[in-house]
């Protein structure tokens, strides 16, 4: 982040950090911050930790809201306040209904000897405690290609987990052929590479890396977010930061909102998503992949879209139980099954999903009766 203290454009950009308060949240989206920590002790926050219930054979033995791999603790704090702005941007306008989860997974600080094997670390135990999604607003430029980091990411992926990187912030072209940017460079289709955008003067900032092919797409550069110092705990105390580290978080908090809206998505579908609908700007031409910045409405249809694809059409349905006679049920286009009944039917779609119908039905002993479906299981009744 190379500015502090800085309110872009001034006015509303100026308000207030808004807390996060869940309202009788039914879904959950657990997103791990491989960064500085998240300060703990801001009031925005009280609400979004994710909070470790440690089993006996887990390498992390105490309560915590995450793991600090730098100091090989179970007390993270955020003593730089880095992470802080990341999960800042995160809980900006995250759904009430949601219950964020905010894994806070410290890997550098101010001090120098920052090693990136605690950042691999970090990205394992995020994988094996249920992260959804991972931000990393770093990075480091590197003429060998970081293996070991590889393996992790390809991990996340095998674990259906999704990344975000910033792409950098010394205006650098990341295509470059000696030095690449990772892990924002790492070719795998659970990683997206996230630039900035100003959204004042429609353009990529000077500072800010690109890549028409191993930048993604753009996303806006400013938040204002919890201050950077521990000794701050209220919504006033704030700075407001601009930078790609800025973006990642943008981009990661509307993957994660599908995520939790949509859990039958795959990191393919989310990828599909965020960057078959970007907003094209002509200024981007040229300097990401999409030539444009995220577009969180078209992007949610997107996902919603998709969502109901495997729900719907050819999706086969099969059902046991106990069977009165063939009157007793009936199909149709809009409705799977239609009976009055006593005991509820629950259907496992091809998804994986478990859908339990307002609709009981009862079949022979032993008989089977598999349909087929052309529209989603809508008001089944």
């Amino acid at each position: 982040l190379p500015y502090a203290d800085y309110c872009f454009g001034g006015g509303a950009a100026c308000a207030p950090l808004i807390k996060y308060t869940p309202s009788n949240p039914q879904i959950n989206s657990r997103i791990a911050i491989v960064d500085s920590g998240v300060n703990q002790g801001h009031s925005a926050f009280e609400n979004a930790h994710w909070k470790n219930s440690p089993q006996p054979d887990d390498c992390v033995l105490t309560a915590s809201v995450g793991y600090d791999f730098k100091n090989d603790q179970a007390l993270v704090e955020d003593s730089l306040g880095h992470g802080s702005w990341v999960a800042g941007t995160l809980i900006e306008d995250f759904p009430e209904e949601i219950q964020l989860q905010l894994m806070s997974l410290k890997f550098f600080s101010q001090e120098s000897d920052n090693l990136l094997f605690d950042a691999i670390c970090a990205m394992y135990f995020a994988s094996d405690h249920g992260a959804q999604t991972v931000v990393t607003s770093w990075g480091f430029r590197s003429q060998e290609y970081p293996l070991l980091l590889n393996d992790a990411l390809n991990h996340l992926l095998e674990d259906d987990v999704m990344v975000f990187a910033s792409a950098g912030n010394f205006g650098h072209d990341n295509d470059g052929p000696i030095l690449g940017k990772y892990p924002a460079n790492i070719e795998l289709d659970n990683i997206i590479s996230v630039t900035a955008f100003d959204e004042e003067n429609g353009i990529k900032p000077a500072y800010a890396n690109y890549g028409s092919t191993t930048v993604d797409l753009a996303a806006i550069d400013h938040v204002i977010a919890p201050s950077s110092t521990l000794v701050g705990t209220s919504l006033d105390d704030r700075d407001s930061v601009v930078g790609t580290s800025i973006s990642a978080p943008r981009v990661a908090r509307t993957a994660a909102i599908m995520k939790a809206e949509f859990p039958v998505l795959n990191v393919m579908d989310i990828r599909h998503c965020l960057l078959s609908t970007v907003k094209v700007i002509p200024a981007l031409a040229g300097l990401v992949a999409t030539s444009g910045i995220l577009n969180h409405g078209p992007a949610m249809d997107c996902a919603a879209d998709l969502a109901e694809d495997y729900l719907c059409s050819g999706t086969s349905l099969q059902l046991t139980g106990t069977l009165i006679n063939d009157a007793d049920y009936q199909t149709s286009s809009t409705a799977v099954l239609t009976a009055t009944v006593e005991t509820p039917v629950s259907i496992t779609v091809q998804s994986a999903q478990s859908i339990l119908l307002d609709a009981d039905f009862e079949l022979e002993l032993g008989a089977e009766i598999e349909l087929s479906i052309a529209q989603c299981l809508n008001n089944t009744e």
